[in-house]
């Protein structure tokens, strides 16, 4: 149980650290030695990704890094379900274990179900 609080806090790190970089960015670009400007920059003022598809694509990959350590906490419980032989204090944390696991995977996709509601809005 602690690894899963310490995956889903170094997970928000990474999205928060994420957000606040897409969120800092420069309007402007700056111009290079001959007046040109990068392949970045074009990009986006010819409109190619803006913050939309850029928010789209963090969440879409922390929703997958979500996913992955939800389905291995959700086997982990189920091996520790089978090495229980009936203790009723290592069925008790499996079954808590699994239950977070499946609650952390609802919150995930709702989460994400409400971030594409909002952007699509944009």
């Amino acid at each position: 149980m602690k690894i899963l609080k310490t995956a889903i806090l170094a997970i928000a790190v990474m999205a928060t650290a994420a957000s606040s970089t897409v969120l800092a960015a420069p309007d402007t670009c700056p111009q290079g030695v001959n007046g040109s400007t990068s392949a970045v920059c074009s990009e986006l003022k010819s409109g190619g990704t803006g913050f939309s598809d850029t928010t789209k694509n963090i969440v879409n990959t922390l929703l997958l890094g979500i996913g992955i350590v939800a389905v291995i906490m959700i086997i982990v419980s189920a091996i520790r379900f089978s090495i229980s032989h009936g203790d009723q204090a290592k069925v008790a944390n499996a079954r808590s274990t699994l239950i977070y696991s499946v609650v952390g995977l609802v919150i995930a996709v709702l989460a994400y179900a409400i971030v594409r509601f909002v952007l699509d809005r944009l």
